[in-house]
């Protein structure tokens, strides 16, 4: 009778591990393991201004900001507390994610000329 016993308990203690083998591995995949969807911005920096082809995306994207001077000096561009120094010409990037809701300032300098806009993140 002792050895039925033991034999019931060491199955149902079996089945118990087993279930908890099961549930932790069918949640244990969460979406962290998703890939990142990266939002490309294209940035023309000029001699007269700074244009982004989209100056709005939602919340929690992650954008990557690919800068190109198309004036005849170095700018700095800067946005959301990164900067970028771009000589004449030549292009740059930038990746930022942006977790909360608001307005970005963004700012174009070069030595005789400031281009200011605003980008937005709902």
């Amino acid at each position: 009778m002792r050895r039925g016993l033991r034999t019931a308990l060491t199955g149902l203690v079996v089945l118990a591990l087993a279930a908890v083998v099961t549930v932790a591995s069918a949640t244990g995949a969460s979406t962290t393991t998703e890939p990142i969807m990266i939002v490309p911005i294209q940035v023309s920096l000029t001699n007269q201004q700074a244009v982004l082809d989209d100056k709005v995306v939602d919340r929690g994207s992650v954008v990557q900001f690919r800068i190109r001077n198309r004036s005849s000096a170095t700018r700095t561009f800067t946005i959301g507390g990164f900067k970028a120094t771009v000589k004449p010409r030549r292009n740059a990037t930038i990746l930022i994610s942006f977790d909360t809701r608001g307005k970005f300032p963004y700012v174009s300098r070069a030595a005789t000329s400031v281009h200011r806009g605003l980008f937005r993140v709902v």
